[in-house]
């Protein structure tokens, strides 16, 4: 089995219910060698009996610049060189 840096990262976090952390022996009793630095449980909203729900998240975000330096198109451009000819 391996493991890797990000092993939360494909848990979606309003899909999470409750959190519990389980230290030294409670979590070596359950998982033996494997748990003597602790254990993460995680659970999750899915597999409830219950009336169907439609949730909706949206996120809005907007940027403005913080200084706008004014640029020449190209025919301002040509037309800026041809008088310095």
């Amino acid at each position: 089995m391996s493991f890797t840096s990000d092993a939360f990262s494909f848990i979606n976090p309003s899909d999470i219910e409750k959190i519990e952390i389980l230290k030294e022996a409670p979590a070596t009793a359950i998982y033996g060698s494997q748990g003597t630095n602790g254990v993460i449980l995680i659970t999750n909203k899915q597999g409830r009996m219950s009336a169907p729900s439609i949730r909706f998240d949206a996120r809005l975000g907007r940027q403005n610049l913080q200084k706008y330096l004014p640029m020449m198109n190209l025919p301002q451009y040509a037309h800026a060189s041809e008088r310095t000819l």
